[in-house]
């Protein structure tokens, strides 16, 4: 059952789709005009896809109803509900490129269906390759029959049989430990959504576990983009750069509260982006 869903401002698929590695990720499919993914709203399950037909417009298929929980999942896909304004407003006067380039519609960042599942994707990128973390991202979703699986089933699975079968390694703790703590506090629902303007960058590297780098990740994937997440393949490019990782927050300075995506937008404006190989 199709819907359109417009958005105020000019908008690409294909550029927020190839902002980052997320997209290589289960559940979702992306074959160039359909980006699409099997996913549940409540007690419905099936698939839902999303392929753009103007500069403003989206068109929703799905197995199921359409009704302002599915166009509310498909924002949150594609960073909709985040205002470019005030960052282009900064753009325009430090790097016009960068705002020509969200003019042209880019600058949002694909995400899951719901804070857990950006959560939980980021721990598996800690301290691995990229092949291992689609591997073991892809046995999570095994466990969820082609879905995200929810923190609660998870926890009804329990995270040393999950640890062992999606081959986490220590990372099965730190899942424990985030959902856990996350749960105990109400920041995380059943079904892994979450009141996001509760979480922080405090509450996440207060999780034994979770890194600076972790908890920038996810703060990113809620819109602040006040820190760089530094991880291996940032510290690559930052010295490849002649900037030294440790004088990171210094050099981006001039963005503001914006250092991520000056960083990560002028690396996509220079192709010289990393989404995964």
């Amino acid at each position: 059952m199709p819907t359109n869903l417009k958005n105020t401002a000019a908008f690409s698929l294909t550029k927020t789709v190839k902002s980052h590695g997320w997209v290589q990720l289960e559940p979702w499919r992306w074959d160039g005009i359909y980006l699409s993914r099997e996913d549940s709203i409540g007690p419905w399950q099936g698939s839902i896809s999303v392929r753009q037909i103007s500069e403003t417009v989206l068109q929703i298929d799905t197995d199921f109803w359409v009704g302002s929980e599915v166009t509310a999942l498909v924002k949150r896909w594609l960073s909709l509900d985040w205002d470019p304004r005030p960052f282009q407003a900064l753009a325009s006067e430090v790097d016009p490129a960068i705002s020509e380039f969200l003019s042209a519609g880019g600058g949002r960042l694909l995400r899951g269906s719901c804070f857990y599942e950006d959560l939980v994707k980021t721990i598996c990128t800690i301290n691995t390759t990229w092949g291992q973390t689609k591997s073991m991202v892809s046995a999570l979703v095994s466990l969820g029959e082609g879905r995200f699986p929810s923190p609660r089933l998870l926890l009804d699975i329990g995270f040393e049989t999950v640890g062992k079968a999606c081959k986490l390694g220590f990372r099965a703790q730190t899942l424990a430990n985030a959902t856990s703590r996350l749960m105990q506090e109400d920041k995380l629902t059943d079904d892994g959504s979450a009141d996001e303007k509760q979480i922080s960058y405090a509450n996440l590297v207060a999780i034994k576990g979770i890194g600076p780098y972790s908890a920038a990740h996810c703060m990113v994937l809620l819109h602040d983009f006040s820190q760089l997440p530094i991880d291996s393949e940032v510290t690559a490019y930052l010295l490849e750069s002649g900037i030294q990782p440790s004088s990171a927050a210094e050099y981006f300075s001039h963005w503001k509260d914006f250092p991520f995506l000056g960083y990560k937008l002028g690396r996509i404006v220079a192709k010289k982006n990393w989404i995964g190989d």
